[in-house]
């Protein structure tokens, strides 16, 4: 989740002692295709820091990409963000927090999907996604491409397919196990007004 930044630089001071140590990486970022959101090919975690997502990928040999063209799948919908907060008063935090990124978003043209989420929900769900191995490198030089990853499929690059590439997820299957989830977070479901103030009341205390 987010630039790869720290992990590069843990691969820099590590070294092979780090690299074994991890036994693999699931990652939030990347597209292929070039499906972009930061640039036109870029997705904006490998846009923020390509040096970093290359030095990344090129280090690991066990790394699942949770890309745009998994999360575009997910529209992060007024419909479920409603279903959301009705469910309690984080669900209600849920739902204020997500304002400001569903409004700005929408006024760029770019429809607002779960993106982080989506990585977290593949650790918990596996088998509601489906990917294919490939080996994925990260452009971070190009004029116009510069954080793009790029894919190759068939092995043209003689380098192991070290990537498993998520391309298709349960949308119905996504949302029902992230309300449920939500859902059983019953010791903040405020029961009366008082209750409500003092969970909104903890929400603050944990931003300070």
């Amino acid at each position: 989740i987010g630039p790869l930044t720290n992990i590069a630089l843990a691969v820099s001071i590590g070294g092979e002692n780090f690299i074994k140590s991890v036994k693999r990486l699931v990652i939030m970022g990347g597209s292929v295709g070039g499906l972009g959101n930061k640039t036109a090919a870029a997705e904006a975690n490998l846009a923020n820091d390509p040096h970093a997502g290359r030095i990344v990928f090129d280090a690991f040999n066990d790394i699942t990409m949770v890309g745009l063209n998994c999360t575009r799948q997910l529209p992060l919908s007024q419909e479920i963000r409603e279903k959301t907060r009705k469910l309690h008063a984080i669900g209600q935090f849920c739902f204020d927090i997500t304002t400001h990124y569903t409004e700005i978003l929408s006024s760029w043209n770019d429809p607002p999907c779960f993106n982080d989420p989506t990585a977290i929900m593949y650790l918990i769900r596996p088998d509601l996604f489906e990917g294919q191995r490939a080996c994925v490198d990260v452009e971070d030089s190009g004029r116009l491409t510069s954080g793009q990853t790029v894919a190759d499929w068939t092995g043209r690059w003689g380098r192991p397919l070290q990537t498993l590439v998520l391309m298709k997820v349960d949308r119905n299957g996504f949302e029902k196990e992230l309300l449920d989830r939500l859902a059983r977070l019953t010791m903040f479901k405020p029961s009366s007004e008082n209750q409500l103030k003092k969970a909104e009341e903890q929400i603050e205390l944990s931003e300070k």
